[in-house]
């Protein structure tokens, strides 16, 4: 019969070794758990900015031909825009009730949503000077894990004509 030890890991051994990967895995997951968190918050920050630049765009596209802008008057500030488009009313405001959160311009039998429902104000500025010179100004904020993220935008428009 052999005296020699036979040779293995004592169960104190194993314990310590699990400990010290149970510290490095959690250690692994505090890291990618954080990262995730911050590619989500930088996520909604892009499409936030996504959804106000393309609501500024349609809104520039709709102002810039042919549109006569009734109100708000010279000088003045509103979160409505009222203008005649070939004769025909049309108005650029922020949606109530079901169409919170979104710009809707308002023309002869249709209402066109911009925003998917992150829109939180839109302003419209007429140039006192210049009535043709509007400044629009569109907030957008998105909540991701806790995390509120908020985007302004503004552009100056120059509409067709006074």
């Amino acid at each position: 019969m052999d005296n020699k030890r036979e040779r293995g890991f004592t169960l104190i051994e194993l314990v310590i070794g699990i400990a010290i990967m149970a510290l490095v895995g959690a250690a692994v997951f505090g890291v990618l758990s954080s990262s995730l968190r911050a590619y989500q918050y930088g996520s909604s920050d892009e499409h936030s900015f996504n959804q106000v630049r393309s609501t500024l765009s349609a809104i520039a596209t709709e102002l810039r031909y042919d549109a006569e802008v009734n109100a708000p008057a010279a000088g003045a500030t509103d979160e409505k825009i009222s203008y005649t488009k070939n004769g025909e009313a049309h108005s650029i405001e922020l949606g109530t009730a079901l169409e919170a959160g979104n710009v809707v311009i308002v023309t002869p039998g249709d209402r066109i949503l911009y925003g998917n429902g992150l829109i939180q104000a839109a302003t419209f500025i007429r140039d006192a000077a210049e009535p043709r010179r509007i400044t629009v100004t569109v907030t957008a904020a998105q909540i991701t894990g806790g995390v509120t993220a908020a985007i302004t935008l503004t552009m100056v428009v120059w509409t067709g004509s006074i």
